[in-house]
């Protein structure tokens, strides 16, 4: 009964999107839909934000010094996103896809991938001392990947903006349907990855 209940359940989640997906224009690829996307500004401090599943728990403690090298982790639920910059508004972009993602352009500095195996229906991006999601997709109740990519790295000064007080930074959180995997750094960005636990990583 339980099986027929998630098949049904992964049926009308996939029926829903595919409405939608017959008027979206991927900006992914060409084989890739854009399902949902949402543009926000997030407000890192401590050079970090997170995002959950819904349901999902702070477990910020738990975190490895290899996710926090990576500036990302996960416990399958509740995200952690590193920064280069200290604090600060940030733009974000989050979309829901409906396959993996293309490489990444060379504009995105650094790109890391988590799997969020648990939770509800929807995910939400928080600022660091918000619970108050600033942006919030729907999800389909099985496993999803996140892809994370930086770009705007390495300029201005540690508070994260430059003699003009513009903050360069920005990132797009990308999600889509499929299989846990381990999380993985896709591409390094120089300076992150000379840090002494982003060696011992992936």
């Amino acid at each position: 009964m339980t099986l027929v209940m998630r098949l049904c359940d992964t049926v009308a989640w996939a029926t829903q999107y595919a409405l939608r997906t017959a008027c979206s224009v991927s900006l992914a690829s060409s084989h890739v839909a854009v399902i949902e996307r949402v543009e926000a500004e997030v407000t890192p401090d401590y050079f970090q934000f997170y995002a959950r599943r819904t349901g999902a728990t702070s477990r910020y403690d738990e975190m490895t010094p290899q996710g926090y090298a990576a500036k990302l982790w996960s416990d399958d639920g509740f995200v952690f996103v590193g920064c280069d910059k200290l604090y600060g508004p940030t733009p974000i972009v989050v979309e829901v896809l409906d396959a993996p993602p293309s490489p990444r352009a060379p504009a995105w500095q650094h790109v890391a991938e988590v799997s969020l195996s648990s939770g509800g229906r929807e995910f939400m991006v928080e600022s660091w001392d918000d619970d108050r999601p600033v942006a919030t997709v729907e999800l389909g109740p099985d496993a999803f990947r996140l892809r994370v990519s930086w770009a705007g790295l390495g300029l201005g000064d540690d508070d994260g903006f430059d003699k003009h007080g513009v903050r360069h930074e920005r990132l797009l959180l990308q999600l889509w349907p499929t299989e846990f995997a381990a999380a993985e750094v896709v591409r390094w960005w120089p300076q992150w990855r000379s840090t002494p636990s982003a060696r011992g990583s992936r």
